[in-house]
């Protein structure tokens, strides 16, 4: 067996070069298959018969509302102002206003209306605006992104200077941010 990985390596050695081109042409070829016949990553996983499975199918009967992905907003407030003050309070509930009538957008939560915790932090310089898509993740589409990042960037417009905004969330929007 010895012998015969010597003559394997002694060859290979002697004609690096081809070897090399045909590693190089390989890969290549894979690449290539990969990227004509990939169909991409699916984080859609069921199984079935599962105690969690049929949670998550009842959670979906109950309240289909919630059982789509999320996009997150994120409002933070200049140094030393606050996301209650009124240019901030007026321009995000502007882009709220926007965003409840994007297609596909069932649900978005209010961090100003008060029956949710959490959405403005103690110290009231930032803020989490969710917005409840009526599907999963894999099946947001590039233009409801697209939706979903236009009334962001125009608040982000409206802000006092040195605020900042950013969207991201399981919609796998790109998360984007804006420095005002």
């Amino acid at each position: 067996m010895s012998v015969l990985l010597y003559l394997l390596g002694h060859r290979a050695f002697r004609a690096r070069r081809l070897v090399a081109a045909l590693w190089v042409a390989a890969l290549l070829l894979v690449g290539a298959a990969a990227a004509l016949f990939g169909t991409g990553v699916d984080s859609n996983v069921t199984i079935p018969g599962t105690e969690a499975q049929a949670a998550l199918d009842r959670l979906s009967h109950t309240f289909p509302q919630v059982s789509g992905s999320d996009a997150q907003v994120v409002v933070v407030a200049r140094p030393g102002g606050s996301v209650r003050d009124p240019q901030v309070r007026a321009a995000v509930t502007d882009m709220i206003a926007v965003l409840e009538d994007v297609e596909g957008v069932e649900l978005v939560v209010d961090p100003y209306a008060g029956t949710v915790e959490d959405v403005i932090n103690p110290g009231g310089t930032a803020a989490i605006i969710t917005a409840q898509l009526d599907r999963p993740a894999t099946e947001v589409t590039d233009a409801l992104r697209d939706d979903l990042r236009a009334p962001v960037n125009s608040v982000g417009a409206r802000l006092p200077e040195g605020s900042t905004v950013a969207v991201g969330g399981s919609t796998q929007v790109r998360p984007t941010s804006r420095l005002v």
